[in-house]
């Protein structure tokens, strides 16, 4: 049975990442090879890496923050963390800890 879900995970691996060996890159209506793509617009794809990488980051902080914290409103402040994701770790951000890391607590 274990060489039988080896083959048939390969088998979907290799489909998944087929399509990615035959693209082709198309700019303006015109084919181009993929490395002037890549060297041309490259950099957007990294700096928004980067800054999904960062919000997730600041995120888990606060979704963190939050379950760590003793306050009244901590239950309601965990869910709206976790399903608004980024806009609720910013309206966490300055509504709670912000205002009482002023306070010193």
């Amino acid at each position: 049975m274990d060489r039988l879900s080896a083959i048939l995970l390969s088998s979907i691996i290799l489909l998944l990442i087929s399509p990615i060996a035959f693209a082709r890159c198309i700019v303006n209506g015109e084919e181009i090879p993929c490395e002037q793509f890549w060297a041309s617009y490259g950099w957007i794809f990294v700096t928004i890496g980067i800054v999904l990488i960062v919000l997730l980051t600041f995120w888990f902080f606060m979704l963190i923050d939050c379950i760590k914290r003793k306050f009244k409103d901590k239950t309601l402040w965990t869910i709206i963390i976790i399903f608004t994701n980024v806009v609720g770790a910013v309206l966490y951000y300055f509504m709670v800890k912000r205002k009482k890391s002023n306070r010193g607590i």
